[in-house]
């Protein structure tokens, strides 16, 4: 059994959560800025996951193959030590990974915690005759068992190729806490990340060359990680697993297989690592370049609104002043018609008494006319 503890003690806690499986085909990018945000679809399972807290000694539970490997069966003894559980594996009759797609080439020991978290317990390599024993610890206590299909031994979410999984004996029944743990999975697909079919080139075993799995699944972890852009994205630790690629395939040509064999376990752990920094990165600018839309969209609703704002502002000012001038001008009006008014009466009172004055001048005129007449009359 290989235990990748090392490799996530290895690496920064940021990347330590359950991250994208490279055999992720169903990523959706969304398009809005010039880098897309991968948004993963994952399907959900559940498993019986097995309380071993307060536990002593070692007890047996049974695995079975799913509906993918219904001929696979083994068992696991699980002994509680002081800080951590230790496991003996023992899987029989087990396909190669290979018939499940030519992107899977090795099977991992997944931990599920009752919260529904997996953990990568290591890798589960069969014999020719589908058979594998190992021994594997963890630090968890309660938690199911689960055996799936995957491109290296380095990824850090299960992907939905579940071969195997543990089932609880009768002989137990009633001695552990039972809880029905719900998981995520990732659908199965080719590994890409929106790469032409005429740029996707499958690692294929050579069963006529005696080349140690270590060096495909390094094989396979940096072109995955390549399709993944971590050459763009994150570009010194993809560089530092293509060069450990390259020392051990060295090392493969001069046939010292052990410096080969560690050198290409490296090399894929250093390709999973960019893989999630390169798609971590990837994200970080889609947001940050979502996060600049969106604080241009305000800015430019605020400019709007601040324009439409002093728009309405001017409309205002203008229908005011338009609103006094209209009241000056019907003032200045009703002014000219009064001092009219006051004009047409002052005449009309000069008319009369001119009038008045004329009578008052033709009654004396008559009078004095009248006294002359009379006057003669008397002489």
């Amino acid at each position: 059994m290989r235990c990748v503890c090392a490799v996530l003690a290895a690496l920064p806690l940021a990347l330590l959560g359950q991250e994208t499986n490279p055999t992720q085909s169903n990523v959706q990018p969304q398009q809005n800025g010039p880098t897309p945000i991968f948004r993963v679809q994952v399907v959900s399972r559940s498993i019986q996951a097995v309380s071993y807290r307060n536990r002593s000694g070692w007890t047996k539970i049974d695995f079975q193959g799913t509906t993918l490997a219904p001929q696979a069966k083994g068992t696991a003894d699980v002994n509680s030590r002081l800080g951590h559980m230790e496991i003996k594996l023992d899987v029989k009759n087990l396909a190669a990974p290979s018939s499940f797609g030519s992107e899977f080439l090795t099977y991992v020991l997944w931990a599920i915690t009752p919260d529904g978290h997996a953990a990568n317990l290591g890798e589960v390599v069969v014999d020719s005759n589908g058979n594998f024993k190992g021994d594997v610890t963890t630090e968890l206590q309660s938690f199911g068992l689960i055996v799936t299909a995957e491109p290296y031994f380095a990824v850090r979410q299960p992907s939905d190729v579940v071969v195997m999984e543990n089932i609880i004996r009768q002989d137990t029944v009633g001695k552990y806490e039972f809880v029905d743990a719900k998981y995520e999975l990732l659908p199965r697909g080719q590994y890409m990340y929106q790469v032409p079919e005429s740029q996707q080139h499958p690692v294929v075993m050579n069963s006529n060359k005696k080349s140690p799995l270590e060096l495909y699944e390094a094989m396979n972890a940096v072109q995955i990680a390549r399709y993944a852009r971590a050459d763009q994205y994150a570009g010194d630790t993809f560089q530092n697993a293509a060069t450990l690629l390259n020392q051990a395939q060295d090392y493969e040509v001069r046939k010292q297989w052990n410096p080969a064999i560690m050198t290409a376990k490296e090399a894929t752990q250093k390709a999973e690592d960019a893989r999630i920094i390169s798609l971590r990165r990837q994200q970080q600018l889609a947001l940050d370049q979502e996060r600049q839309d969106a604080a241009a969209r305000q800015a430019a609703a605020q400019q709007q609104a601040a324009q439409a704002q002093q728009q309405a502002a001017e409309e205002a000012r203008q229908k005011q002043l338009a609103e006094e001038q209209a009241k000056l001008e019907a003032q200045e009006r009703a002014a000219a018609e009064h001092a009219k008014q006051e004009a047409d009466a002052a005449r009309a009172q000069a008319t009369e008494e001119a009038q008045k004055a004329q009578q008052a001048a033709a009654e004396a005129d008559r009078l004095r006319q009248q006294a002359e007449a009379e006057k003669n009359q008397l002489r």
